[in-house]
């Protein structure tokens, strides 16, 4: 029985520490909360292929395809030559 507990609160250890759904951001911007559930962009401070999206208070880490990135006034993944970061 001692086994079983054990096993159980290593179980539940795993489940606790990768419970983040894929690609939800852990440490994201503030998203606005809305009815409607427009999205909203953010960038990513910390690397520039890096946007988030967020979407009914939640906050989705995206990446942009290689060579590209984050365009935050036009809200798309860009040429580095037009982004400013």
């Amino acid at each position: 029985m001692k086994n079983f507990a054990s096993f159980v609160c290593l179980m539940l250890v795993l489940v606790a520490s990768t419970s983040a759904l894929p690609g939800v951001a852990r440490a994201a911007p503030q998203c606005p909360e809305n009815e409607a559930g427009n999205v909203v962009f953010f960038p990513d401070t910390t690397n520039c292929q890096n946007y988030y999206m967020c979407s009914w208070g939640v906050a989705y880490l995206k990446s942009c395809p290689d060579n590209l990135y984050w365009n935050k006034n036009i809200n798309v993944c860009d040429h580095q030559v037009n982004v400013k970061c």
